[in-house]
């Protein structure tokens, strides 16, 4: 018994108590190294909708440098914890040690066309010192940044025939979009076509004839069109709101082709036959005006006039005697005198007038013709003679 009455056994029970715990002490120093009494683990993460041991957290590619991300926190800690990224597939992050808070280090380097998601294995230290380690995959969620891009030039010409069919190709595009949510790329016409003669086919990106294109027509008589074509993207299955656009060029150009024959007008003097007359030794003067027009778009529309042939009744030629305006149409005596316009000797002249049209290409020409036949109308132009084959002449009379 120990002196102040207490036995020593019950004098060796605190000391045996402090020695089994600095026992533990050691042991789990030895079997768990860098773990403390107060076991340090992980808290809570900011946003909570993660899972562990792996929290997945979803944000915009491009998210702008030092955005926060993600918080996290520990508990049962000894001391102070420092918070670190022990590896990372891209440095695009970086942590608070002292904070926990994750935010955006290099912005550049959030891109959902190059990678999907980056992981962080985090980790926390105490002072004891105590080590906890987690990964966290970041998630890329892509944003609709980049606009449709014409694949080598956005400004295209074509040139096609005034006979192109209906459905005719125009012009085929390449315009592809490099954000991965926009799986498609839709084109209009937005202006440029005012009477409805093209459009895209069910691809979106190929111009095909919707209606036949006649220039001659009065009320449509262009020769090109210009074409402004603007580009969707069809970002997560919609071409409207986030849709972005490229705006490109299509000039058309048509080659008119001379598929109208001039047809006749009405002639001066109105020609009901047609049958005019005029007086026998006409000297000047005009006959009659032919008239003629072609609906043709251009130099393919005008009309030229010129004879065929101009002959007396008899089958002489009487061309010399008569003109005809190349342009007008107005055809003219002329100043020859032979062969006489003599109705006693013809009693008409036919006229074949010939209208043609004047195509870049000669042998492109179309004419018509129309015979005119001018009656020629008896003049007294003789006083009466005597026979002079009798001689003498005898009269007599009663008295």
């Amino acid at each position: 018994m120990a002196p102040n009455g207490v036995s020593d056994r019950s004098a060796r029970l605190p000391r045996l108590i402090m020695i089994r715990i600095l026992l533990l002490v050691a042991m789990q120093a030895t079997l768990f190294p860098g773990t403390a009494f107060a076991q340090l683990a992980w808290d809570t993460f900011s946003p909570a909708q993660q899972t562990y041991p792996t929290a997945t957290v979803t944000i915009d590619e491009n998210m702008a440098a030092t955005t926060t991300v993600l918080t996290i926190t520990t508990t049962g800690a000894t001391g102070t914890v420092t918070y670190s990224i022990a590896s990372s597939t891209t440095a695009a992050f970086t942590i608070g040690a002292s904070t926990g808070v994750i935010t955006v280090n290099d912005a550049s380097l959030l891109d959902r066309e190059a990678i999907s998601f980056i992981d962080l294995v985090l980790q926390a230290v105490d002072t004891s010192p105590a080590t906890v380690s987690t990964t966290v995959r970041i998630d890329l969620k892509d944003v609709n940044e980049i606009a449709p891009t014409f694949s080598s030039t956005s400004t295209y010409s074509v040139t096609i025939s005034e006979s192109a069919t209906v459905g005719t190709t125009i012009q085929a595009l390449t315009v592809t979009d490099t954000d991965s949510a926009a799986t498609n790329v839709a084109c209009t016409i937005s202006s440029g076509d005012p009477d409805g003669k093209f459009q895209f086919r069910s691809d979106n990106q190929t111009i095909e004839l919707k209606a036949a294109i006649e220039p001659d027509s009065p009320t449509n008589n262009s020769l090109t069109y210009t074409l402004t074509i603007v580009c969707y993207d069809n970002f997560n299955g919609v071409y409207s709101g986030g849709s972005l656009a490229s705006t490109g060029t299509v000039s058309v150009s048509v080659t008119p082709v001379n598929d109208n024959s001039p047809t006749w007008g009405t002639f001066t003097p109105a020609l009901a036959t047609p049958i005019t007359t005029i007086d026998e030794n006409l000297a000047s003067g005009t006959i009659f005006t032919a008239a003629a027009s072609d609906v043709d778009y251009g130099t393919d529309g005008v009309v030229t006039f010129s004879f065929s042939t101009v002959k007396f009744n008899t089958g002489a030629d009487a061309s010399a005697l008569f003109t005809i305006g190349s342009s007008s149409g107005v055809v003219s005596r002329t100043a020859a005198t032979t062969p006489a316009l003599d109705r006693e000797t013809y009693s008409h002249v036919e006229f074949v007038v010939l209208a043609m049209d004047s195509p870049t290409v000669t042998a492109d020409r179309l004419t018509i013709t129309q015979t005119v036949q001018v009656n020629l109308k008896d003049v007294n132009e003789f006083t009466p003679v005597f026979d002079p084959s009798t001689g003498l002449y005898n009269v007599s009379f009663s008295e």
